[in-house]
């Protein structure tokens, strides 16, 4: 509910899924910081992208998760759900944790 005398504005901020900044973003990330915290903050967020944008890559062609979901603070959030294994015999197989634990304390 909007009160009398108050206005609010809302802001898109927009990164691309190949690290590309949207130079409108500075605009308003002016009004919030520092020019040189803006310039951190842009590479920041570039290569956070990058890295975010090759691990699903990697996963989605190799079918091996590029990432640790218990390396993240907060444990209660599931950050994906799991998959239904696909009909499709050519498809990778993703090997489930247990899997991967059994073939590492057999070697």
């Amino acid at each position: 509910m909007k009160k009398p005398g108050k206005t609010v504005e809302i802001i898109p901020f927009v990164m691309g899924s190949c690290g590309t900044w949207d130079p409108q973003n500075d605009s308003f990330m002016r009004n919030l910081c520092s020019r040189s915290y803006l310039k951190l903050f842009q590479k920041l967020c570039v290569s956070d992208t990058l890295r975010w944008s090759r691990d699903l890559f990697i996963e989605h062609v190799t079918g091996v998760r590029q990432y640790d979901p218990a390396a993240f603070p907060t444990y209660d959030f599931k950050y994906r759900p799991e998959e239904q294994e696909e009909a499709d015999p050519l498809a990778p197989q993703r090997q489930t944790a247990n899997q991967q634990v059994s073939e590492v304390s057999s070697d």
